[in-house]
């Protein structure tokens, strides 16, 4: 049976031998996942190494997402779908290489959408389905414009090997004590944030 060929593409760099959280690492993990189920994986994003591949998937360097083009028609490979992690231009990159404009074209929003008109139109245009962790986000597409049958609302997944519950009792009190410490809107206050995850345990 022939393998379903995936390439995702993402603008951000990633190092494949080390580990990574957010966005990197679940675009990661995720390739690594539809490797083991029996696709060929092709990452294309600016690497902190060469390329290579690692954990049964390939990586490919490029400099920055405006030389993607250059480096598609150069492979002159095709992909049965194409993988975009939060930006319709690149999806828009691979449609004007003209033997991927047959590829499934998938784009993933994970964080909050701002209003673009242009972004809108880019998204409708190229991208077959729009992916989106939560229903309030794909809510939000629709509110500004984006065709409502092209989203699929997919959650994020947990690691339930890493995140369960923990079976030490805890006081109410110290957990909305630590909770309080921690300033969403000011993420960089590491020293407040660290304390409050020591009163946790």
């Amino acid at each position: 049976m022939k393998k379903r060929r995936i390439l995702i593409l993402y603008q951000q760099p990633l190092n494949p031998v080390s580990i990574m959280a957010g966005t990197q690492g679940t675009t990661i993990k995720r390739a690594q996942y539809l490797s083991q189920q029996g696709c060929d994986v092709t990452i294309m994003s600016p690497l902190a190494c060469r390329s290579c591949e690692y954990d049964g998937v390939r990586y490919i360097n490029i400099d920055d997402w405006r030389s993607m083009s250059n480096r598609l028609k150069e492979f002159k490979e095709r992909w049965d779908v194409v993988y975009s992690v939060g930006s319709p231009k690149l999806l828009r990159q691979t449609y004007i290489v003209p033997y991927l404009r047959s590829s499934l074209r998938v784009l993933s929003i994970h964080i909050g959408f701002w209003h673009d008109p242009q972004r809108v139109r880019l998204i409708n245009r190229y991208a077959d389905i729009v992916i989106c962790v939560s229903k309030a986000l794909a809510q939000l597409l629709v509110n500004h414009g984006v065709i409502n049958n092209k989203i699929q609302v997919v959650y994020n997944g947990v690691d339930t090997r890493v995140f369960y519950p923990h079976p030490v009792p805890r006081n109410l009190k110290q957990i909305i004590f630590a909770l309080s410490l921690i300033h969403i809107s000011e993420p960089t206050r590491l020293g407040m944030i660290s304390y409050a995850v020591f009163c946790l345990k």
